[in-house]
């Protein structure tokens, strides 16, 4: 069984960089999807569940400092 990440991060050569980074590493172990905004984030956080969700806190709009409170008021992650 795969562990699910949800990487929240607006840059996308940041991204390429991490999905690299846990490919290489996790020997197929960890299952990384992305989401570019806050927003998108936390639509994906409600619609499925993540072991884990890695954010940057300098997003556009709903910053990682928001979506972090509001998954802790809404989700189990």
């Amino acid at each position: 069984m795969a562990y699910q990440i949800l990487l929240v991060e607006d840059d996308a050569e940041l991204i390429e960089i991490i999905h690299d980074y846990f490919s290489e590493k996790s020997g197929g172990t960890l299952r990384l999807e992305t989401a570019r905004t806050g927003e998108e984030g936390l639509a994906k956080c409600f619609d499925r569940h993540y072991d884990l969700v890695l954010l940057d806190v300098m997003l556009p709009a709903v910053d990682g400092f928001t979506l972090c409170k509001e998954l802790r008021k809404h989700s189990d992650v």
